[in-house]
């Protein structure tokens, strides 16, 4: 059950990265680059923020407010959402390892 949690929030992080940064950031280029991206935000690797708010920078459909806004808005959200999402999973597995002793 856990494994399919895993695999399911890792899939929707990765395309979603892919989606809202594959143009500006070389972690999130392919659907590949995304998860590998995700696996090493798992990990604790730190992935630079700066790149995926150049996404939002270099966007020309979006300007004035909403750039600086999205910019330092959403990559910051889909970072912390991520690891905070995949340590209450984490969290999870051990608690329900510990009652089933």
């Amino acid at each position: 059950m856990i494994g399919i949690l895993l695999v399911l929030l890792f899939s929707v992080y990765a395309t979603v990265g892919s989606l809202l940064f594959a143009h500006s950031s070389s972690n999130f280029e392919t659907l590949g680059q995304s998860f590998n991206t995700c696996i090493e935000m798992a990990l604790g690797d730190n992935i630079e923020l700066s790149e995926m708010e150049k996404a939002f920078a270099d966007n020309p459909t979006i300007t004035g407010r909403s750039a600086v806004l999205s910019s330092m808005i959403l990559p910051r959200l889909y970072k912390w959402s991520f690891q905070i999402l995949f340590m209450f999973i984490l969290i999870n597995i051990f608690v329900g390892k510990s009652y089933t002793l």
